[in-house]
């Protein structure tokens, strides 16, 4: 399934003891989107991926890149 979603939201900087990571959160229509196609393949695959982790293609400007998105406790992305 491929779907194309915009977001736009500020980035977080969290640095790791091994590593700095950088963090956007998803909410509103598009969380909704990501959680529906995270359902739709865990009945299509019978399973979830760790933590429950959408892989995306991620685009900031021209750099893309392939990332996951994890859902929150919140349930946004």
């Amino acid at each position: 399934m491929t779907e194309t979603l915009a977001w736009r939201g500020e980035i977080t900087r969290w640095q790791g003891e091994k590593a700095t990571y950088h963090l956007l959160t998803i909410d509103g229509a598009c969380a909704e989107e990501i959680t529906m196609h995270e359902r739709l393949r865990r009945l299509e695959m019978g399973g979830r991926r760790g933590f429950g982790s959408v892989k995306v293609l991620a685009e900031i400007g021209g750099t893309r890149w392939k990332t996951s998105v994890f859902p929150s406790k919140t349930g946004e992305w």
